[in-house]
């Protein structure tokens, strides 16, 4: 495994048993990766160089490892919704188009348990899908 993947996987670790501080750390990275792999977004250099180690800053992950991470973070934000919130932000920085069909059926199942701050997410990662992709909605909507 290349340096770059095990830089990626021990962050995936800190996300989900690190004290709350770490975690919260690093779903805000997670999210900076989820939007530096994200044709829509363009962030500012400065915060990936300042967030981001080295390693983390020349990941290239494919579709299928951001799909994976990011049906692992909506699987721990249905189980655990302390910090569902913040693993939905990390979820909103990533390609509509990858997140669409798994966040849908997230929110099918979770929709009506969120505390507010999650719920808040939740409506900002709809009000994208419904501008981006209003006709994939339909075609993916359970």
């Amino acid at each position: 495994m290349s340096r770059f993947l095990e830089a990626w996987d021990q962050l995936l670790d800190s996300a989900l048993d690190a004290d709350y501080d770490e975690q919260q750390m690093a779903l805000f990275q997670i999210g900076l990766i989820f939007e530096r792999h994200n044709p829509a977004l363009a962030g500012d250099q400065e915060i990936y160089d300042e967030e981001l180690s080295r390693e983390l800053q020349r990941l290239m992950l494919s579709k299928d490892r951001l799909t994976d991470a990011i049906n692992m973070l909506l699987g721990w934000a249905a189980n655990n919704r302390l910090p569902a919130d913040a693993c939905l932000y990390a979820v909103s920085r990533a390609d509509s188009l990858i997140y669409l069909q798994p966040f849908l059926e997230f929110l099918r199942k979770q929709g009506t348990s969120l505390k507010d701050d999650a719920a808040y997410q939740a409506v900002q990662i709809l009000d994208t899908c419904a501008r981006n992709h209003a006709d994939r909605i339909a075609q993916v909507a359970p």
